[in-house]
């Protein structure tokens, strides 16, 4: 069972629009490193443009590192699981796919378009993922999880909410989150919470390892402190976090910290 996933996998920049440092495959390098010196599988949630040696979607997208990365995956597939990370990253320059936190919905057409067009370069590099992990963790219940399970997914990877920035919060602190969610009523929920990281984060320190103790604790300053709520969160399938997140050497050790809180049980993650 995966118990952690990397987003963004296929991203040639730090930036989903793509801006900022490029990124070195040696990332993937790494990620399974981490996996067989744990002994577990690790997810990759890689979005499909940059996968698109065919050339299904209409903007030119594709990683120039695509077979390599893919051969990776291909050779290591007993350590590395493909999840479905849309097929662009982006909406009205918006790094969301299936809603949007700005100006709401994206109506069911385009969703099923991007989707479905995603799904179709997986297949045509010989991959099907079974999970989606809508980008940016913005879908909409009843429309996103529909078309998923129509295309047929087994899955959804999703938050149980979106927090705002900590100036939002502090300005408003009765409203924590962009944006809440509950399970789909149609397809598998499998939720998931970050690591108190962001996504561009490179260098892990003491704060970092202080946050990774409090995500795995279950006392009331730890759950306000990284979940701003009082109440505890729904046991997460996974943990994630992000393929920029590995571009130092020094990142495995602290991914192979992750992986040990998790597997002392300090999460007791369960799927739901």
């Amino acid at each position: 069972m995966v118990r952690l996933v990397f987003d963004d996998g296929g991203f040639t920049h730090v930036n989903p629009d793509g801006t900022g440092p490029a990124l070195s495959p040696v990332v993937y390098d790494r990620l399974v490193a981490l996996a067989e010196r744990a002994g577990v599988r690790i997810g990759l949630a890689c979005t499909a443009k940059y996968f698109d040696v065919d050339g299904l979607y209409e903007g030119d997208a594709l990683n120039a590192d695509a077979d390599r990365i893919l051969k990776k995956i291909g050779d290591h597939a007993e350590w590395i699981e493909i999840y479905n990370h849309g097929l662009t990253h982006e909406h009205l320059g918006e790094p969301v796919e299936y809603f949007s936190y700005e100006t709401g919905r994206v109506d069911e057409a385009t969703q099923s378009q991007r989707l479905s067009t995603a799904q179709e370069i997986w297949s045509r590099v010989g991959l099907r993922p079974s999970v989606l992990v809508p980008p940016g963790h913005a879908w909409e219940r009843g429309v996103t999880d529909v078309v998923a399970e129509r295309l047929g997914f087994e899955a959804i990877a999703v938050r149980q909410f979106e927090k705002k920035r900590l100036a939002d919060w502090l300005a408003s602190p009765a409203r924590p989150y962009k944006a809440t969610w509950k399970a789909s009523d149609h397809i598998e929920t499998r939720f998931r919470l970050g690591l108190g990281i962001r996504f561009d984060q490179t260098t892990f320190g003491p704060a970092n390892r202080l946050k990774l103790r409090m995500i795995f604790r279950t006392d009331v300053v730890s759950r306000l402190a990284m979940n701003r709520t009082l109440v505890p969160p729904i046991a997460p399938s996974h943990y994630f976090a992000h393929v920029q997140n590995l571009q130092r050497p020094e990142s495995l050790h602290f991914f192979t910290r992750v992986l040990s809180y998790i597997e002392r049980g300090h999460a007791s993650p369960v799927d739901r």
